[in-house]
């Protein structure tokens, strides 16, 4: 039985939950478990506090959002230990692939008795990653995402990011994937099916199995961006009738453009182009639900 369970919580993860971290905490307790919480901001104390808390705890759990969990993954590459996830971000894409109620009962009665399943992660740059990486349109609008605001309004933030992000020219991509070259304006290479939270991305995409996919959106202009925008959140975007939208399943992509164009990765910020992403990350020992 896990009994022992250290939880390292951002609090600037979407808007601050601490009365969720609360009530997991206590029904952890109510059923005999100890959970020691860590809070952090800095990613480099967070890996030196779990580094030195690892070996005495059954369980390494991140409480936060997407980004948070990609953190957390990063720090306990090196140990046998499994992680499990308290979601408190805007979007929770990890916990919504895995089934996860986004409720503290559900949470709790996971990381006691769930079973533990092999989630199989990429690199952007030698950098792991386990959902998605966007480049273009959403790397410009997690470039613009005012952090404070995040954490006052949670998702309603986005919308003025989004206006910031449509407003530029549209970016100009050349893409290499498995050595074929393509040519878009926006590109998203995921391993997950859901994107931004419960918008269906593409209904192949999954974690437990090796592999990405590499979603081609060709939109030479503005208007014909929002309107792919619209099908995304239509759930759509990969639809058979769209014909600006190709996905073709990936081992290895190659990304440049003619000037930087903005990368968000699981949600978070990361660079600009050049970039390259290789199938072939680490693997999570993940406690999913029954």
């Amino acid at each position: 039985m896990r009994r022992r369970f250290l939880i390292v919580f951002n609090p600037t993860a979407g808007v601050p939950r601490y009365r969720f971290l609360a009530k997991v905490v206590d029904g952890l307790a109510s059923r005999g478990a100890v959970a020691t919480v860590v809070e952090h901001v800095d990613p480099e104390a967070a890996a030196a506090a779990v580094r030195a808390a690892a070996a005495s705890h059954d369980v390494v759990v991140a409480a936060g959002g997407d980004g948070t969990v990609r953190q957390v993954a990063g720090i306990i590459g090196d140990f046998e230990i499994p992680m499990g996830v308290i979601p408190l971000g805007t979007g929770n894409v990890l916990a919504r692939e895995i089934g996860l109620q986004l409720t503290p009962p559900a949470v709790v009665d996971t990381l006691l008795d769930g079973p533990v399943a092999i989630i199989h992660g990429a690199r952007a740059n030698g950098a792991a990653f386990f959902l998605m990486a966007g480049i273009g349109f959403d790397g410009r609008t997690v470039a613009a995402l005012d952090q404070r605001l995040k954490r006052r309004l949670g998702r309603a933030a986005y919308a003025h990011a989004v206006v910031q992000a449509w407003r530029p020219p549209v970016d100009e991509l050349e893409i290499e994937i498995d050595g074929r070259p393509y040519a878009a304006n926006w590109l998203i290479v995921t391993n997950a099916r859901h994107y931004g939270g419960s918008f269906q991305l593409t209904p192949r995409g999954s974690i437990f199995t090796p592999g990405l996919e590499a979603i081609v959106i060709r939109a030479p202009s503005r208007r014909a961006l929002f309107a792919q925008m619209l099908r995304l959140a239509q759930g759509r975007l990969t639809a058979a009738d769209n014909r600006r939208v190709t996905a073709i399943p990936a081992r290895s992509v190659r990304v440049t453009a003619p000037k930087a164009v903005p990368v968000q990765l699981d949600g978070d910020r990361f660079g600009a182009t050049p970039l390259t992403i290789d199938a072939d990350g680490p693997q999570l020992r993940l406690i999913v639900p029954r």
